[in-house]
């Protein structure tokens, strides 16, 4: 092997992984995005599990932090499940059941709720495993990465999702860039 075609390889080795570089970047983003959205989908889970195993009221709260001191805020990606007092969510006097964090790589992802109900990042379900109070449309949570760029369908967009909370407590992961129909259930 000459010294030309060792050159001639890595220039074509360069081009090639130039080329890769922003689909890769993509992918990244896209599982970020994923892992938190799916992160936010146990925890509904969970707090409705726990509201329909104790009977009571459990509560999901969005928070910026994991600490005894976190802040409720709509746009956590770190999340804690409390019950026996829903108007705590990881400080005192909340009987926390499981608090997550977003892991390090996601922290750019941003978990923003829609509809009145949930502006505060908190959702209530009671021993029925419903949504309380009572809503008359669902709770939307979006979870994307706005330092990542356009969510949309494009091959260089990012491909955010969206947790669905319905008033009867039936909870789904969906693509809301993706009309929802009979034959794709993956659309919001």
């Amino acid at each position: 092997m000459t010294l030309i075609e060792l050159m001639t390889g890595l220039v074509i080795t360069g081009l090639l992984l130039l080329i890769a570089a922003p689909a890769f970047t993509t992918f990244i983003q896209n599982n970020q995005i994923r892992t938190a959205a799916e992160s936010i989908l146990g925890g509904l889970q969970l707090a409705r599990a726990e509201a329909i195993k104790g009977n009571t009221l459990a509560l999901f709260s969005l928070t910026t932090s994991i600490d005894d001191g976190c802040a409720v805020s709509p746009a956590g990606p770190d999340w804690a499940v409390s019950s026996s007092d829903p108007t705590a969510a990881c400080g005192s006097g909340a009987q926390v059941i499981r608090k997550q964090a977003a892991d390090g790589t996601a922290n750019a992802v941003v978990a923003a709720t829609q509809n009145t109900v949930a502006a505060s990042g908190q959702i209530v379900f009671n021993g029925f495993g419903r949504v309380t109070p009572v809503q008359s449309y669902d709770i939307d949570i979006d979870v994307t990465n706005p330092a990542g760029g356009n969510c949309g369908t494009g091959a260089s967009d990012m491909r955010c999702l969206r947790v669905v909370v319905s008033p009867a407590g039936m909870i789904r992961l969906c693509d809301p860039s993706v009309a929802y129909s009979l034959t794709n259930s993956q659309g919001c």
